[in-house]
Parts: structure tokens; sequence; C-alpha cells
């Protein structure tokens, strides 16, 4: 493991989210949110996020395999945090799950679980092929 700010060794991960939530943004995004989590050893954090998502469940969840990593740098507890998630496919069912860890690196475990629906691709190429003229009596 490694050290915390305060050079004493770190062998305690921050604790998990439980306060993810998901929003679709578009056909191709979703908006997280959460609450910086708890760290005993580390405030502010330091340390990174990492968002595995996938639009089926039947896998295990874990840091490794995360396709979104990105800072904690200066993240202090119980502050307010968003990312939002792109490339997604349209109109598909996507699960995510958080990770954080702290300077060492520990990592907290899985989050509770957030899911969004993102939106229908919006048709095109529409054009009006008849019109036609009618009367009700």
């Amino acid at each position: 493991m490694g050290l915390s700010q305060a050079g004493a060794e770190d062998f305690i991960p921050p604790d998990p989210v439980d306060d993810l939530a998901s929003e679709a943004q578009s056909e191709s995004s979703v908006r997280l949110t959460w609450l910086a989590p708890f760290d005993a050893t580390d405030d502010p954090l330091d340390g990174n996020y990492a968002i595995h998502y996938a639009t089926y469940t039947d896998l295990t969840f874990n840091f490794g395999d995360a396709q979104v990593t990105f800072s904690t740098s200066s993240v202090i507890f119980d502050v307010y945090q968003e990312r939002t998630v792109g490339s997604l496919a349209a109109n598909t069912t996507h699960f995510f799950y958080l990770f954080t860890s702290d300077l060492a690196p520990n990592w907290s475990a899985l989050s509770n679980g957030a899911t969004a629906v993102t939106l229908a691709q919006k048709p095109s190429n529409i054009a009006v092929a008849q019109v036609h003229a009618s009367s009700l009596t």
C-alpha cells in the first residue's frame, strides 16, 4: 500500500459511494451525480474515481475494468460531484457503478448501482409523401 498525506502507511480505502444517481442527457450520454465519500486518512482524497458501466448486469463490476477514470485531486468529503459519460448506445439501458481511490491507492468497495436509459435517436430524413383533404360532418 502507500502513504497517506501525513506520511503514515495507509491501508484504509475511502468509503464506497452510496448515493450514485443517473439521468439520461441525450441519445448517447448519461450524467452521474454523487457526494464525495469519506476517507479516514486523506482529505482531500487526491486519488481517482473509476466508473464501470455495461448494458447488462451479468458480470463482475470492478475498478480494473472501468471505462472512465479521472482524478479526485482536491475533492473534499461530502461535496457534490458529477460526470457525464458519453459515447453510449441510444435507447439502451446502462448500468453504472463507481469506485474511489485515495492517494495510496486503496480502492473503495463497489458503489450503489445507478441505471439510466439513453434517449432514442431522433428520426431523420422524414418527408411528407401525400396530403389528403378530408372533412368531418
